[in-house]
């Protein structure tokens, strides 16, 4: 760390408490399970977080009441409690179950997020990412505090969205960013602020996501997509939020850290973010590409922009390896990602807009979408890594290879659905 002042002393940005931050959020969730509500977050073209808890008052208010209704109606014998989005809670948080499935954390074949969530008691996005900040040995190196990790993680795994069928912060958790560092693998080449950025930006990096495309968002002129100019709506709101989190007391896990050291991990978060838009694909992997052929696969060698290609490219890889993923897994995921695009399609189609080929119900395909997406963008993507990374890509490779041919079955025999 440099020496100069520490940043954030008192915390900069909007002071809101934690607890009415969650509330904010949990009740966020519950006016999501409402079809064809129009949110605070939909209405208020300045996205600043106080503007938006105070227009969220009267729905808290509302969910309250409508909260003290049910549960007066119910028999206490017969209630259930609700989780996010009035889904079905899941279960209490099962301590024995949750370290057997956090020692799968560094397993490509053997984690499973969705086993995670149900072992953390719906909290698998903080669960796996306390465990990948100890593993990688964060704490003790930067001197973390645990309590705002803690609270910080909570916050924004909160704020995911959890009735979006794929983008919620079971995702999140699943992209294995810490399987891809390792602590004798590619981390081993990483300073100590260059992997927190990298698991920080994992985390984030679809916080709040709204289940619909950027390219949806430009074209219905979404105050999104015309607060960030049209420029990757969906990871700049996501990063803003994200930050913005932080600033609260109680969950500035790096006020101690110098402003040098924390300038540095800021503008690490927003590229690595930024990257995760797909668009940026074909730029990210050419960079990559030509960071190895020029300065060789030894990281630890490379230039700070270089190293930020090869942070970027991680947490993309990682972003989009449910393809790779063994056969089970990469089917449910492939289904959720499926379900969450033809639900826009269908909002396309109510505007009179056309929905691309994997939006439509009426046309889908799985076998040829899975198929294109690994051959375009998953095995691409895992072979250019591979040069940084060979031992935290091999799995994944090995993955879509048999997930290709079992796809590739399918679409032989005529199958369109996902064999869920």
């Amino acid at each position: 760390m440099s020496g100069s002042r520490a940043h954030g002393e008192p915390a900069r940005g909007e002071h809101i408490d934690l607890p009415t931050l969650t509330a904010a959020s949990m009740a966020l969730e519950r006016l999501q399970a409402q079809p064809g509500a129009l949110l605070p977050s939909e209405r208020l073209p300045v996205l600043r977080l106080s503007s938006f808890l105070a227009a969220l008052a009267p729905e808290l208010a509302a969910a309250a009441a409508a909260a003290a209704t049910a549960t007066a109606a119910a028999s206490a014998a017969a209630a259930a409690p609700a989780g996010p989005g009035g889904q079905p809670a899941p279960p209490p948080r099962d301590e024995a179950r949750l370290r057997a499935e956090l020692d799968k954390l560094d397993s490509w074949e053997e984690f499973d997020a969705f086993a995670l969530s149900a072992a953390s008691g719906g909290r698998p996005l903080e669960a796996a990412t306390l465990e990948a900040v100890s593993r990688l040995g964060l704490f003790e190196a930067l001197e973390l505090p645990l309590g705002p990790l803690a609270a910080f993680l909570r916050a924004i795994e909160g704020l995911y969205r959890a009735t979006n069928p794929y983008h919620h912060s079971t995702h999140a958790a699943d992209v294995g960013t810490y399987a891809l560092l390792q602590p004798d693998g590619l981390a081993a080449s990483l300073t100590s602020l260059e992997a927190l950025a990298a698991v920080v930006a994992a985390v984030v990096h679809d916080v709040d996501h709204r289940g619909l495309s950027n390219d949806f968002l430009v074209r219905t002129q979404h105050h999104l997509a015309l607060t960030y100019n049209d420029a990757s709506p969906n990871e700049q709101h996501s990063l803003s939020l994200a930050f913005r989190v932080l600033m609260q007391p109680g969950c500035n896990f790096l006020q101690h850290l110098p402003a040098e050291d924390f300038a540095t991990f800021r503008a690490l978060v927003l590229d690595i973010v930024r990257a995760t838009d797909m668009v940026e694909h074909s730029r990210l992997s050419e960079a990559l590409t030509r960071d190895v052929r020029e300065l060789g696969p030894d990281l630890a060698s490379w230039d700070a922009v270089a190293r930020g290609h090869a942070l970027a490219a991680v947490v993309h890889a990682a972003d989009i390896s449910n393809v790779t993923r063994p056969w089970r897994a990469a089917v449910r995921w492939g289904s959720l990602v499926s379900a969450e695009f033809q639900l826009q399609g269908d909002a396309e189609l109510r505007l009179g807009l056309t929905p691309g080929p994997q939006f439509d119900r009426r046309h889908a395909d799985a076998p040829r979408s899975q198929l294109a997406f690994i051959r375009r963008y998953g095995r691409p993507t895992f072979e250019a890594l591979s040069a940084v990374a060979p031992a935290g890509c091999a799995a994944a490779l090995r993955g879509c290879d048999e997930n290709e041919a079992r796809w590739a079955a399918l679409e032989a025999r005529g199958e369109k659905a996902f064999p869920l």
